[in-house]
């Protein structure tokens, strides 16, 4: 039973990613000129013109995106130090920490993913002109942060033990940031509401596929969330 739950923690981001990106595409699609087409043209068009219309200042939520982007980056420190330290001490990669290892595969799948979908035309950016399209489909601020902030709440559960409380509240909390990257990219107009949404779904399939696959194959498995 343990094994379907985790098969099911392994499939279900990447159907539902897949089935979402294909509805965003095909639903409500109609076409801008010299830009491309603009899946799930109306809901995207109407939030991004009630942003719009608010004159607010874009690039001011943009620099602060990226400021917290750049802070769950940072996270990756740790976690190499921990692995370099247990390398050098064991002199064996077999004795490395497995929990390290499905870190760094979530690392590699955001990386892999950033690489794929920059070559994925799904959606062009708010901003794009006829001379500058830029594609936004997911939105890699969202799910490069979502996923490094959740591995790193997991490395971090799995070095320091804390109670019950605690884990959901930091659970909580990193939720809450989520939220507000994703309205931090919406309120820099560097993105439609669909590709933002998307970010956090691939962001799901970043965490969802170390962490099945961590508790598929490691003996004596300890929860990590």
């Amino acid at each position: 039973m343990k094994k379907i739950s985790n098969l099911l923690i392994l499939f279900i981001p990447i159907a539902a990613f897949i089935i979402y990106t294909v509805m965003v595409r095909c639903i409500d699609a109609q076409y801008i000129p010299n830009i491309g087409y603009l899946g799930c043209y109306t809901l995207n068009t109407n939030i991004d013109k009630a942003i719009l219309d608010a004159q607010i200042n874009n690039d001011l939520f943009d620099k602060l995106s990226d400021v917290l982007l750049y802070l769950s980056m940072a996270t990756v420190i740790p976690f190499a130090a921990i692995g370099i330290r247990q390398l050098i001490k064991n002199k064996s990669l077999a004795k490395v920490d497995p929990v390290i290892y499905f870190i760094l595969l979530a690392y590699i799948l955001s990386v892999v993913h950033y690489v794929t979908f920059m070559f994925a035309s799904i959606n062009a950016s708010p901003l794009s002109t006829i001379d500058d399209i830029k594609l936004s489909y997911p939105s890699t601020h969202t799910f490069i942060f979502i996923t490094y902030l959740f591995v790193g709440l997991t490395g971090l559960l799995r070095y320091v033990k804390v109670n019950k409380n605690i884990k959901i509240l930091l659970i909580v909390l990193f939720s809450i940031l989520s939220v507000i990257m994703m309205v931090l990219r919406l309120l820099s107009r560097q993105h439609y509401f669909t590709d933002v949404l998307g970010g956090a779904l691939l962001a799901c399939i970043n965490i969802a596929i170390p962490y099945a696959l961590y508790s598929l194959t490691i003996k004596n498995k300890e929860a990590v969330l």
